[in-house]
């Protein structure tokens, strides 16, 4: 029994963070910007095959440190790509769609069908045995990073005039302008914020996650559904959302494999016929 809960634990907790940050992207950069990037999966994955690579050459935290930096010039590209082609919310929706299919056709393009990941040099970072389950060392070292870039999301939005611009966009985008906030602005460093904590989850995702085509897809069905359950507009709700579709995720997985994406959609559709703005939904603020 004691074994099967650890099991779960930790298929539930790797889960969890893969989808926390994607979610968290999602949610904060529509809270600021009003786009609902469909696209965000497609970050996480670049993310994981950049670090792939670089690991490789460079060594596995100097890897996935790059894969992160690099992500950054897609933040404001992003923004720019979306505002081009879509003047209302609809209209940039799509344009997020057609981004992930872009996406899609670019991996196949440039890594082709294989798989990347990082697992094998993780390995050498070894492992602790938890009540006779061995737990890979680079569990704990993922989790610290998702720790990492929460803390610097809380203290960028609670302690820096920047994110002080960014909650005041968030609240009222009209009236923050009229103040003399450039909207653009901010716009542009809350993509490259969103896209670079999603970057970096599936960068450090990749010391157990084989990256490969049609993940992007995958990652933004539990990521969509955690903004659902959470409530689109509270970060905090998110995150809590992120927790319980992995763990209702997981248990479909440990109980009954194949009703593991029914599972999720059940629990989506039950939030939206009794709260529709999310079980954790409150009035919307960014910290």
């Amino acid at each position: 029994m004691a074994g099967f809960a650890i099991s779960f634990l930790i298929s539930f907790y790797v889960f969890f963070l893969n989808i926390l940050m994607t979610s968290l992207g999602m949610a904060f950069t529509y809270g600021v910007t009003r786009i609902l990037n469909l696209a965000q999966g497609t970050f996480f994955v670049l993310g994981g095959y950049l670090a792939s690579v670089f690991a490789w050459q460079i060594g596995l935290a100097f890897g996935i440190a790059a894969a992160a930096a690099a992500s950054l010039a897609f933040g404001p590209l992003f923004y720019l790509y979306v505002k081009a082609l879509g003047r209302t919310e609809l209209e940039q929706l799509f344009a997020t769609y057609a981004l992930l299919l872009i996406g899609e056709g670019l991996f196949k393009l440039v890594f082709g069908n294989g798989n990347y990941t990082t697992a094998s040099l993780a390995d050498g970072l070894g492992s602790v045995e938890v009540l006779g389950q061995q737990v890979p060392y680079s569990y704990l070292w993922g989790g610290a990073v998702a720790a990492a870039l929460l803390a610097l999301m809380y203290l960028l939005l609670a302690r820096t005039r920047a994110g002080l611009y960014m909650r005041a966009v968030r609240d009222d985008a009209e009236m923050a302008s009229a103040l003399g906030i450039n909207v653009r602005e901010v716009g542009l460093s809350a993509s490259a914020l969103g896209i670079l904590i999603t970057a970096a989850s599936g960068a450090a995702s990749s010391m157990w996650q084989a990256f490969t085509l049609g993940l992007s897809g995958q990652i933004l069905v539990y990521a969509f559904a955690s903004l659902v359950v959470g409530g689109i507009g509270d970060l905090l709700g998110v995150v809590a959302a992120s927790a319980v579709i992995s763990a209702v995720r997981t248990a479909a997985v440990f109980l009954y494999p194949q009703l593991e994406l029914v599972a999720i959609y059940l629990v989506v559709i039950a939030v939206l016929l009794t709260r529709p703005s999310g079980l954790f939904a409150r009035h919307a603020r960014l910290a």
